[in-house]
């Protein structure tokens, strides 16, 4: 609604215009709106019911009427562009000086000394390192081999190792009474004698012949006609065999079945065994250093 007299929009029940004063009592009704009566255009004269914009002729009843308006539509139109503003030209770079070539500095040649000469092939090699030789066995006063401890420790084990099969090897208890044999007594079998047929004897001759090769060859030594080290090193090996020999005779006593109160053990001639082998077999270790020297 608006007002008679300025045209100012009015709320229902207002008495007076807001914007002029004017009394609104009597003023006459405020012709439609623009956009009311557009809509009531549109209507079908016949039924009411809206018509497409363009139509003659209601979709529902058919009756005609004045045709609907196009609406207008709004184009936007952009402003055309601004004319660029001039901008003051850069001025130019200055051309580059001219390149004027300048002449190399003089160089100053120094005298070279000579090439070394050349060496033979392999003279600026190091010499090749040669094991250290062994020192020499100390010799006696009157030529040979001097007695050192490693060869008297070896001779008095291997002659320990002889002696043994001379006495008793086992011993058999019984009822309070004893009896000793040795290994050369008539029906005596031990270790190697039961492994090759119930030879009697037979570990007997194996200590002896270990014991006399071990000191032959250490007289031999002793003499001058053997290296000292190799001498030395075959009567502990001689010992380090009759260390085992004693071993497997001990443990083939002890496991000899004996019943009715038996007792069966080894006796003082495998333990003379048994020493004599380990010293000769230590004697290895020994310093080769001659005995009063």
């Amino acid at each position: 609604m608006l007002c008679g007299a300025c045209g100012a929009a009015l709320v229902p029940g207002d008495v007076f215009c807001a914007a002029c004063g004017a009394s609104t009592i009597g003023q006459p009704a405020p012709a439609a709106e623009p956009a009311l009566a557009a809509a009531a255009a549109n209507l079908c004269p016949g039924c009411g019911t809206p018509r497409r914009p363009g139509a003659r002729f209601c979709r529902v009843c058919g009756a005609a009427g004045e045709p609907v308006p196009q609406p207008e539509t709004l184009v936007n139109v952009a402003p055309p562009p601004a004319a660029p503003v001039p901008q003051p030209l850069a001025p130019r770079p200055a051309p580059p000086p001219a390149y004027a070539p300048q002449a190399p500095p003089p160089r100053a040649f120094s005298p070279q000394a000579a090439p070394p000469a050349r060496q033979p092939f392999g003279a600026g090699r190091p010499p090749a390192m040669r094991p250290a030789p062994r020192p020499a066995a100390p010799r006696a006063p009157g030529g040979g081999f001097a007695l050192t401890y490693a060869t008297l420790a070896a001779g008095a084990g291997l002659v320990l190792a002889a002696i043994s099969p001379m006495l008793n090897w086992a011993k058999v208890s019984a009822g309070g009474r004893s009896a000793s044999s040795g290994p050369f007594d008539d029906g005596a079998v031990y270790r190697l004698g039961d492994w090759l047929g119930d030879t009697e004897g037979l570990d007997a001759w194996a200590v002896l012949l270990i014991a006399i090769a071990g000191l032959v060859v250490l007289g031999i030594t002793v003499a001058g006609r053997l290296d000292a080290r190799r001498g030395a090193s075959f009567a502990a090996s001689a010992g380090g065999l009759l260390v085992a020999l004693a071993i497997m005779e001990m443990q083939y006593i002890w496991s000899r079945p004996a019943g009715g109160g038996v007792d069966l053990g080894p006796t003082f001639g495998l333990y003379i065994l048994l020493a004599g082998g380990v010293l000769a077999a230590l004697s290895r270790f020994l310093p080769a250093k001659q005995i009063g020297g």
